[in-house]
């Protein structure tokens, strides 16, 4: 046990389980993403670290490069070797943090019409307050169309994100798969203000999910029947997708409603895996029913008032038929 606690985002195992030290192994446990890795390898995936600053090249056995929550700017010869790897076909996942200076990493995505901003979003509108979280945790159930997130209907959070801009023109072949609310905003202000600042912070809605395929050509006719059928418009072989958030993807969201399972569509996306989106097998375990308040009323006056007069009322009424 103690060898793989050690192994646990550097959790350092003592005699003293109890405490401080075991309160930060929990925090530690809570904010690594072995869920995360887990559900790859059941996808039959191969997690493995590749370190660029001293191989100075991705493997070529590597076929999706997965950044997770990076705590400092890459260099420029890791940037170059990114940009090598998608030059020759590679596929790029990008689960970025707030409050982290991103320069040279956003440049690179900055080639794939992304805006990487330097905020951290607040929604008032849809948030985690329901399920015992704040403002700060963005909450989504809605999302555009995408082989992605095609059929998908649960809730995703996503924990003080940074949002992503898209470009202006937005290039062909860009999805912003994921938005907050109207009442959102990106607070610019690196502190613990959650004030909305006119003029300095980003209005919302925000995209804090977006996926990048390559442009697909359409003649005039195949534009004209997708308007008439309304069907979205066609994406090209897969290029990167990028989130403005890491702690999606950790232990302690990894199972709530769809964080998991948007993961998982996004790696099966890129991997050229389109079969396996949105059929991976599901945990029956600690799952929560996430209402909001006009749903939890419904469910009040549904299960405690309405359906226990049934009974009542059917008795009441067999009485006067017999009176009668």
């Amino acid at each position: 046990i103690a060898g793989m606690l050690a192994g646990i985002d550097s959790a350092r195992p003592t005699s003293n389980l109890w405490g401080e030290r075991w309160s930060k192994l929990c925090a530690n446990a809570q904010a690594n993403g072995v869920a995360a890795a887990t559900g790859l390898g059941q996808t039959n995936y191969e997690p493995t670290t590749v370190n660029l600053s001293s191989s100075g090249q991705v493997p070529d056995s590597c076929r999706v490069v997965a950044i997770a929550g990076p705590q400092s700017d890459f260099t420029e010869a890791e940037v170059e070797a990114l940009a090598r790897f998608m030059d020759d076909g590679g596929r790029l996942l990008a689960m970025l943090e707030s409050r982290v200076d991103l320069l040279l990493l956003s440049g690179l995505l900055a080639d794939y019409g992304l805006v990487v901003n330097d905020d951290f979003v607040i929604d008032t509108g849809r948030n985690g307050q329901a399920v015992g979280l704040g403002i700060q945790v963005p909450m989504v159930d809605a999302y555009e169309g995408h082989p992605i997130t095609d059929g998908f209907r649960m809730m995703t959070l996503y924990n003080m994100p940074r949002s992503l801009t898209v470009a202006d023109p937005a290039p062909a072949g860009l999805d912003v798969l994921a938005l907050t609310t109207r009442s959102s905003w990106g607070e610019t202000t690196r502190g613990e203000s959650a004030t909305y600042d006119e003029g300095e912070d980003l209005v919302g809605p925000l995209p804090l999910v977006v996926a990048v395929g390559q442009a697909v050509e359409e003649t005039p006719q195949a534009f004209r029947a997708r308007m008439r059928t309304g069907e979205p418009a066609p994406v090209g072989d897969p290029l990167l997708v990028a989130f403005g958030d890491v702690d999606f993807a950790s232990n302690a969201l990894f199972h709530f409603q769809g964080d998991g399972d948007l993961l998982l569509n996004s790696v099966n996306w890129l991997a050229g895996q389109q079969e396996l989106i949105s059929i991976m097998p599901k945990k029956v375990a600690n799952k929560r029913i996430v209402m909001t308040d006009a749903q939890k009323g419904m469910a009040f006056v549904g299960l405690v008032l309405l359906l226990p007069a049934i009974p009542a009322i059917a008795g009441v009424l067999i009485m006067i038929r017999k009176v009668k």
